[in-house]
C-alpha cells in the first residue's frame, strides 16, 4: 500500500512540473494567515493534473485541458484557510472535478473513451489544489468565478 502512495505523489509532482513548465513558470507567493483573513473564505482551485485523456475513433489520446481558456481543467470553490489545510471540502471540489473534466470531453469530436472516471478514482487531483496566487495559478479561476 505504501507503494501505491509513493508512487501516486511522485507522479503527482511529475504532472505538476508539467502544467508549471506549460503555464510559463512559478510564482506563487506565500500568504501569512492572520486572525484577519482566517475564517474568510477565498478561491482555491483544484487542478486536473495528471492530465486527463480523451481517446478518439482515429485511435489518437489527446490530452485534455479547457481549450476556450487555454489552460488545464480545474474547478474552484471559497474557502477558508482551515478549509484548505484540513482538507474538509476537497471531495466536493473532487466531484466537481469530475464533472468538468466529462465537460471537457464534450470539447473533442468522435471520441470513444476517457479517462475521466479512472482519474477520480485514483485520487489523483485531490493533491492539486491551490490558490489562485500568482501569475500561474491565477489562470486556473474561471471567468466570473469570485467569493464575496
Amino acid at each position: 500500500m505504501g507503494n501505491f502512495h509513493t508512487r501516486r505523489r511522485v507522479l503527482s509532482c511529475l504532472f505538476l512540473a508539467t502544467a508549471v513548465v506549460r503555464l510559463g513558470g512559478c510564482s506563487c507567493s506565500d500568504r501569512p494567515v492572520t486572525e484577519e483573513n482566517a475564517n474568510r473564505a477565498e478561491a482555491a482551485c483544484m487542478w486536473l493534473l495528471g492530465p486527463p485523456h480523451v481517446f478518439l475513433a482515429d485511435g489518437r489520446s489527446l490530452v485534455m485541458y479547457d481549450e476556450a481558456r487555454q489552460v488545464n481543467g480545474t474547478v474552484c470553490a471559497c474557502l477558508t484557510d482551515a478549509e484548505l489545510e484540513t482538507e474538509a471540502r476537497h471531495d466536493e471540489l473532487h466531484d466537481a472535478a469530475l464533472q468538468e473534466c466529462h465537460r471537457l470531453v464534450t470539447q473533442y469530436d468522435d471520441v470513444v473513451g476517457d479517462d475521466c472516471d479512472e482519474q477520480y478514482e485514483s485520487g489523483q487531483w485531490l493533491d492539486h489544489v491551490y490558490r489562485p496566487l500568482g501569475e500561474v495559478w491565477s489562470r486556473g479561476v474561471p471567468p466570473g468565478f469570485a467569493c464575496e
